[in-house]
């Protein structure tokens, strides 16, 4: 994670340092509250660790301005020796998350910091989940739609690699692809490793993982529509419950935004053909009038008689097909449910 720690005491300042920097982070140091701020305004931060008391911008004060601020959530945690409840509430309200009184061990530290990991997560998720949704609700295109997906599964996950299958036909092509930082050499062995997974996911219909890769099927109302595939170079990187659940999350809704827009297309044909079949029916009406009218003339010439019972015969024809054709468009609507219920006779129950 990216830690600001803000203190204007050098000795502390440096302790968190080596603290926070052993524990595998990146840290930055800002020497009182408004440097913590300018940079927090500039590069961000997913933790900041702040003293109370600080010369110009305090610590609670920097907090709400952090909470008032567009940026990505960043986990607040306060320092201060001012251990007393009073001052514990106040932090709280100012908006931090977390309160760690002087002195302190780096085993109080390390705890804070796993919960800060965990929370921080959490938030990643629900931001990722609601862009997503935002562009569902305005796609107009599934390879639009999955390159939306697979960019925010790949940030939300620390991935390098993606694709998005769809299955149509009994066929599965791949809609959207993506490969971040990943040179030709390494391209192809990543991605047949995606394939395999996510042939697996595809077959248990549900999350699979196999080595540094993980893959999800898209399952709409039982149906298989396609699959999901990410994949990362590190051979260490394993895969847990949670990046299941967010993969499957984030697919799920997809897939119901993908049989959304096919129904759409679909009901979009099914109204034009609608359309057609209104037109040539009256189109018919007109030609099979006036030849019925044309073959019981006196005075036809035999040859026309000929001619006209064609014309008669075919439109009859074309009026049963076209007659089928509204039968096939025929989108039946189910009845609304009452919103008032069945009325209840309590006096009718009783006797």
């Amino acid at each position: 994670m990216r830690v600001l720690i803000a203190e204007d005491d050098a000795g502390i300042r440096d302790l968190l340092h080596d603290l926070i920097h052993r524990q595998g982070h990146h840290v930055t140091l800002a020497r009182d509250g408004e440097e913590a701020w300018r940079l927090f305004a500039e590069h961000g931060a997913d933790v900041i660790i702040s003293d109370w008391l600080m010369p110009r911008v305090e610590g609670p004060e920097l907090c709400r301005m952090v909470r008032d601020s567009d940026a990505p959530y960043a986990y607040f945690i306060l320092l201060t020796a001012l251990a007393d409840q009073q001052h514990h509430l106040t932090g709280r309200k100012s908006g931090a998350d977390d309160y760690l009184a002087k002195p302190f061990d780096m085993e109080d530290l390390g705890a804070r910091m796993v919960t800060a990991d965990r929370v921080i997560a959490l938030h990643r998720r629900r931001a990722a989940l609601l862009r997503l949704a935002r562009h569902v609700a305005t796609a107009i295109e599934p390879s639009a739609l999955f390159t939306i997906l697979l960019e925010e599964a790949i940030q939300l996950n620390h991935m390098e690699a993606g694709f998005v299958s769809q299955i149509a036909d009994q066929n599965e092509s791949v809609i959207a692809q993506q490969l971040v930082g990943v040179g030709e050499a390494e391209a192809g062995g990543l991605l047949s490793a995606m394939r395999e997974v996510a042939a697996s996911a595809a077959t248990q219909r549900r999350p699979a993982t196999q080595g540094n890769c993980i893959a999800v099927a898209l399952l709409h109302e039982g149906q298989l529509l396609g699959t999901v595939a990410l994949g990362t170079r590190d051979p260490r990187r394993s895969f847990g419950r949670e990046e299941a659940e967010n993969l499957e999350t984030m697919a799920t809704l997809c897939a119901a935004a993908l049989a959304a827009l096919q129904r759409a297309r679909l009901e979009g044909v099914l109204l034009a053909a609608r359309t057609a079949q209104h037109e040539l029916n009256n189109r018919l009406g007109v030609v099979l009038g006036y030849a019925e009218m044309l073959a019981e003339y006196p005075d036809l010439p035999a040859s026309m008689t000929e001619v006209v019972n064609e014309i008669v015969n075919g439109a009859k024809d074309l009026a049963e097909t076209v007659d089928q054709l509204r039968r096939v468009t025929r989108i039946r609507e189910t009845p609304r449910p009452s919103l008032t219920g069945t009325t209840l006779d309590l006096h009718e129950s009783v006797a």
